[in-house]
């Protein structure tokens, strides 16, 4: 477990944090995703229906630029 803490502060890219750096995206594009629905459709779909919409949208702009990152720091790291 420590060894996961020092790779995970140090920037080092494995597949067990790349697999954290993604949950953790899912998890902010999912809040995020929700917040904005609220805002942005909660008075014409009401707020649970436009935070449920808004948190699948959300982890379709989150999860892509996430993968995508990782893969442009693992190309730079080398």
């Amino acid at each position: 477990m420590d060894s996961f803490a020092q790779s995970l502060m140090s920037g080092q890219i494995t597949p067990v944090t790349s697999t954290v750096f993604c949950f953790l995206s899912v998890l902010v594009g999912m809040a995020g995703g929700a917040l904005g629905g609220i805002k942005v459709g909660g008075a014409a779909l009401g707020r649970g229906m436009a935070a449920m919409v808004g948190s699948f949208f959300g982890v379709t702009a989150a999860l892509p630029s996430t993968i995508l990152g990782l893969i442009t720091l693992a190309l730079i790291g080398k």
